[in-house]
């Protein structure tokens, strides 16, 4: 279960990643990156409850694909390939 939690987060990343190029820069939400690893995100908490999860944080999902979170607006961003 913990396995399909990250792939869903893999592919997430891995579809927004190509993206980043173009524009140097590129966020993901918080809540968007959770929903992707099957959970729901609450913003009162910043934390991710997808099921194989058990409430991990947002900056820690972020870290975990070596993106920067931003803990105001709730957004991973990443460098894009110059």
């Amino acid at each position: 279960m913990k396995s399909k939690a990250l792939v869903g987060m893999t592919l997430a990343v891995a579809l927004v990643i190509p993206l980043a190029g173009c524009s140097g820069k590129m966020k993901l939400s918080a809540e968007k990156m959770c929903a992707s690893a099957g959970g729901k995100y609450s913003m009162a908490t910043q934390t991710c409850d997808a099921p194989a999860q058990n409430a991990r944080k947002a900056a820690d999902y972020c870290q975990a694909h070596a993106g920067i979170y931003d803990s105001v607006l709730q957004v991973c961003e990443f460098e894009g390939s110059k």
